[in-house]
């Protein structure tokens, strides 16, 4: 036999080998779960001989025959248990199939929200400021400007004085959404009493916050100390 013919018996003879090993040779293999291979693509079967039951793939020792079929999980399975698995999630089989169901969500009707009436008694704090007269708010303000020990603010025979400016700021100080008076340069850098500042300022404070107290009394005495009748 010369060289080209045992080039061409190893050829018929791989060839042969081939077509057994893809058609014949998994087919017909048999293993016990301890010699099932592994690293094996999803899908593939192999038989065994030993499952302690019909759907044991993973233990072994028994007599029972079955087929185990890689699974997704990578853990060999019983190809019976895989294809009742893929039944289930058959769609083709369901009415309908191909769709899915469109649920439209139940409308939502806002409940209206009713604002509570605003009180305008004056023993009830109803505005933004926290005070419920003008009252508080001078005396809160004037109590400010005292304890801050400020050189700004002087007294003399138990009274307060401080420029416009100065009241606005401890007037702001205490209730800061409160807009103080509205002074020009000079009026600004005037000297006031406490009273005779409120004299200006209280009428916009009250119709700001729609407070009630001192009110006009007080803005009367302080008329009375800025015209020198004090």
């Amino acid at each position: 036999m010369d060289a080209g013919d045992l080039i061409k018996w190893g050829l018929i003879g791989l060839a042969g080998w081939w077509v057994y090993e893809t058609f014949f040779g998994t087919a017909a293999a048999l293993y016990t779960v301890k010699t099932l291979p592994t690293g094996q693509k999803i899908g593939t079967q192999a038989t065994i001989t030993d499952g302690q039951n019909a759907t044991d793939c993973t233990v072994g020792g028994g007599s029972t025959q079955l087929v185990c079929e890689m699974a997704t999980s990578g853990i060999w399975t019983p190809a019976s248990i895989i294809a009742g698995q893929l039944a289930t999630l058959n769609l083709s089989a369901l009415p309908g199939a191909g769709t899915l169901p469109v649920t439209t969500p139940p409308i939502q009707i806002p409940t209206p929200v009713v604002a509570a009436p605003i009180s305008t008694s004056s023993s009830a704090v109803t505005n933004a400021s926290g005070f419920s007269s003008l009252a508080s708010l001078y005396n809160a303000m004037l109590a400010a400007a005292q304890a801050a020990n400020d050189p700004a603010v002087f007294s003399k025979d138990g009274v307060s004085s401080a420029t416009g400016y100065v009241w606005n700021y401890y007037l702001q100080k205490v209730a800061p959404n409160v807009a103080g008076a509205s002074l020009s340069a000079s009026t600004g850098n005037t000297t006031y009493t406490s009273a005779a500042y409120w004299a200006l300022v209280e009428p916009a404070v009250s119709a700001q916050l729609g407070l009630s107290g001192y009110g006009r009394g007080l803005a009367g005495l302080g008329r009375l100390v800025m015209g020198g009748r004090w």
